[in-house]
């Protein structure tokens, strides 16, 4: 097994330890805790087109991963066989995610795709207008995705069409980071933090509701929750640094 960059999924069904890596191969594996054996056992693995450096996701029986290859493979988790295949015209680092029956992505190619989780049929795909590294995030009826022109999208699930932009303060910067949703009595708050360290709190309609300068580049995930009235932030920046921060929601600066 080469070189890891992907965060491993667990079957809870069937306890079997699911990942990927840079030697382009998907393997099945199962934790042995006996006085013999002490490890993992392969139990099954599948080649690749390419290396793999996007975690891969687990929705009841079915297993999806993307390459570097532009290739999309389902793979059934419970028969250990492959399902499907599709793919994009680019490399995808952009983590798959599952959503009312699809399967969607970005992609270097500049697109935000969507699949059939049953079939691998190309639904629909959105124009980011630059490359995607950023892992797409669904809440109810959208889809929120970054991209390299220093923008944040919503994007309606069901048709692919845009319903806002915001556009980062920062021309330089891009959106590596998916975004966190945080949901508080019906109203919706976009958490989002760009290259240059901008973090942002939107609102369902995409306008700013407040903002802080985070002390260097941030390429991680936001970690949110709420605890009374406040919505608490922790990212990591490579200034070296993680942060916490708190913004109570009804004193808006």
């Amino acid at each position: 097994m080469d070189t890891l960059k992907t965060a491993p999924q667990v079957d809870v069904v069937t306890g079997f330890i699911w990942i990927a890596g840079h030697d382009a191969t998907l393997y099945c594996l199962q934790l042995e805790l006996t006085n013999e054996t002490r490890g993992f056992i392969v139990q099954w693995k599948m080649s690749l087109d390419a290396p793999v450096v996007s975690s891969l996701v687990i929705e009841k029986n079915r297993l999806i991963c993307c390459t570097l290859g532009g290739k999309i493979y389902s793979v059934n988790v419970t028969n250990q066989s492959e399902e499907w295949v599709s793919s994009a015209p680019g490399p995808l680092f952009s983590s798959p995610c599952f959503a009312n029956g699809c399967v969607l992505a970005g992609c270097v190619d500049g697109f935000l795709y969507n699949w059939s989780a049953s079939t691998g049929e190309l639904i629909w795909k959105y124009n980011a207008e630059a490359p995607i590294f950023a892992s797409p995030r669904i809440h109810g009826s959208k889809v929120y995705i970054g991209s390299h022109n220093a923008t944040m999208h919503c994007v309606n699930l069901a048709q692919g069409s845009g319903h806002w932009t915001y556009k980062s303060k920062d021309p330089s910067s891009v959106f590596t980071a998916s975004a966190s949703i945080v949901d508080y009595n019906e109203d919706l708050y976009v958490i989002c933090v760009d290259s240059g360290g901008g973090l942002v709190v939107l609102g369902g309609n995409g306008k700013i509701i407040t903002e802080k300068q985070i002390g260097g580049p941030v390429f991680s995930s936001p970690v949110c929750w709420l605890k009374n009235g406040s919505i608490w932030f922790v990212v990591g920046s490579r200034d070296d640094f993680v942060y916490l921060l708190q913004w109570d929601i009804n004193f808006t600066t």
